[in-house]
C-alpha cells in the first residue's frame, strides 16, 4: 500500500477502530457471583458423606486384605516350618538308622561268632565234664594203680586247660566277673537274714505281745520296771536325811 500524502482524505477514526483490539477478544472475563464460586469450591454435604463412606469401605476392605494377608503370611511360615522340619528329622533318622543298622549288624555279627565259640566250649566242657565224673578209685586196676592215676591226672590237667583257656573268651567264667560276685552277695545276704530271724529272742518277748498293749497297760509295765529304782532311791533320801539331822543334833 502506498503512503498517504498529506492532501489524501484519511479517516483518522477509522484507523483508531482497528487499531483498538476488539472488547470480545480483550475483555476480561466478567466477575462471578461469590456465591456460586463457594458452591463450585465446596461439594455439598451429600457429596462429603459419599466420599467418607466410600473412604471407609476402602479401610475396610483393606483391613480385610491385611488380615487374609497376615493369615496368609502366618500359614507360610508355619508351612516353611514343617518342610524345615520335615528335612531336617529325615536327614536325621537317615544318619541315625542307618548307623543303628551298621552297629547292630555288626554286633549281631560278633553275638553269633561269640555264640558259635560258646557252643563250641559248651561241647568241650560237657566232654570234659564226662570224663572227670568218670574217675573213679573203685575201677581202677590196683595191679597198675601208679598209671590209673596218672591217666586221672592228665584227664584232670586236660580239664583244667580247657576251662583256663575259655575264660579270657568269656570274661563271665571268671570268679572275679561282677556275674558270680552278685549272686554270691545275693546269698550271703540271703543268709544273714536268716540267721538274723533265727536270733534267739528273749525269754518273755513269746508270752507278750506289745503290739496289743493299750496306754494303761503300757504305764503298768513301766511302773513294774521302775519301781524298784524308785524304792532304792527312796531308801538313800531317807539315809541322808537321818544322817543332816543327826549331825544338827
Amino acid at each position: 500500500m502506498t503512503p498517504h500524502d498529506d492532501n489524501d482524505f484519511i479517516d483518522r477514526e477509522f484507523e483508531k477502530s482497528q487499531q483498538i483490539p476488539s472488547s470480545s477478544s480483550t475483555d476480561t472475563p466478567t466477575a462471578q457471583n461469590p456465591q456460586s464460586i463457594e458452591v463450585n469450591r465446596v461439594p455439598a454435604r451429600e457429596q462429603l458423606e459419599a466420599k467418607v463412606g466410600t473412604t471407609q469401605q476402602r479401610l475396610a476392605a483393606l483391613k480385610e486384605e491385611q488380615d487374609r494377608l497376615e493369615k496368609e503370611r502366618i500359614a507360610l511360615e508355619d508351612l516353611r516350618r514343617r518342610r524345615s522340619e520335615f528335612s531336617m528329622g529325615r536327614e536325621e533318622m537317615i544318619h541315625n538308622l542307618t548307623k543303628g543298622i551298621t552297629i547292630l549288624e555288626e554286633d549281631a555279627s560278633n553275638t553269633q561268632r561269640q555264640l558259635e565259640r560258646m557252643g563250641g566250649a559248651l561241647d568241650e566242657f560237657r566232654d570234659h565234664l564226662g570224663k572227670v565224673e568218670m574217675l573213679s578209685e573203685d575201677h581202677w586196676d590196683q595191679e597198675n594203680l601208679n598209671r590209673e592215676l596218672t591217666r586221672a591226672l592228665i584227664t584232670i590237667e586236660n580239664a583244667r586247660k580247657e576251662w583256663i583257656s575259655n575264660i579270657p573268651k568269656f570274661p563271665v567264667l571268671d570268679p572275679k566277673s561282677e556275674a558270680q560276685i552278685q549272686p554270691e552277695k545275693a546269698e550271703v545276704i540271703k543268709k544273714s537274714e536268716n540267721v538274723a530271724s533265727k536270733r534267739k529272742l528273749p525269754p518273755f518277748a513269746d508270752m507278750i505281745d506289745f503290739k496289743e498293749f493299750s496306754w494303761k497297760q503300757w504305764a503298768q509295765f513301766g511302773l513294774a520296771l521302775t519301781w524298784p529304782i524308785a524304792a532304792v532311791l527312796s531308801v538313800g533320801i531317807l539315809i541322808l536325811v537321818s544322817i543332816w539331822l543327826q549331825g544338827g543334833s
